[in-house]
């Protein structure tokens, strides 16, 4: 238990440190699978009788949990914003279309008409 607790911070500090946000998404994820582990770790101790009183072990760590899924969701959201305006900054702007002139029947009618 005490690992899974130290394990979540120090991969938000890791993450923080790296130069790219799809780096600080990927340690973000490990940091709330290690919270997921600790909420586990907690529920077992419980039902071996290891902890008196674990509500306050499981509220930190669901807040914790409910936090970093809610970074990792804004993460997530900021990497399709920026991927998609990357997409439209690369994608070629539609040419506009030149208008073919019309064949005018009239001006046809009127050189069969010289002709005679």
């Amino acid at each position: 238990m005490r690992r899974g607790a130290v394990s979540v911070p120090s991969n938000i500090v890791e993450g923080c440190a790296r130069e790219s946000v799809a780096d600080y998404l990927h340690f973000l994820t490990i940091a709330y699978g290690s919270a997921k582990e600790l909420e586990y770790q907690v529920s077992l101790a419980e039902r071996l009788g290891y902890l008196r009183d674990p509500q306050p072990l499981r509220k930190s760590c669901d807040r914790t949990s409910r936090e970093l899924c809610a970074c990792i969701i804004g993460l997530k959201n900021k990497i399709a914003e920026a991927e998609k305006k990357a997409r439209e900054a690369r994608a070629p702007s539609p040419k506009p279309q030149a208008t073919s002139p019309k064949p005018n029947a009239n001006a046809a009618g009127h050189a069969e008409r010289n002709e005679q």
